[in-house]
């Protein structure tokens, strides 16, 4: 029972990724709500050190709820935070993969999200 409680409870506390898109290229890197993807951006292939992913996303969303959105969701797909970060990226590793997300300008203001999935360096 205390395990049923338990689950129920870390569950709860998940962001509802189940109906979350994901990158393109990337069943695990989530597209959070108010971002779109910029087709004409994408780049994915596997290279043989691991997939190379670089997708850029544009919405009217804050710089700052991006980084909160992303610094509590992918921990809860096994990636972690790396703490050599800026106040306009985040660094994120899991297994033999680096991400990186890079806010470049203000993404309601014409900015953009980009996220570079790449094999980590030997």
């Amino acid at each position: 029972m205390r395990a049923l409680v338990l689950v129920a409870l870390l569950l709860a506390g998940l962001p509802a990724l189940a109906a979350t898109r994901f990158l393109t290229g990337s069943e695990d890197v989530p597209l959070m709500d108010g971002l779109a993807e910029v087709a004409e951006t994408s780049t994915v292939f596997d290279a043989p050190g691991g997939r190379i992913v670089e997708v850029d996303a544009r919405g009217a969303v804050a710089a700052a709820d991006i980084l909160r959105y992303y610094a509590e969701s992918l921990p809860a797909l096994g990636w972690v935070a790396d703490p050599v970060g800026e106040n306009v990226s985040l660094t994120f590793r899991r297994g033999e993969e680096v991400l990186v997300i890079t806010i470049m300008g203000e993404p309601g203001a014409g900015g953009v999200v980009r996220f570079n999935l790449r094999p980590r360096a030997s």
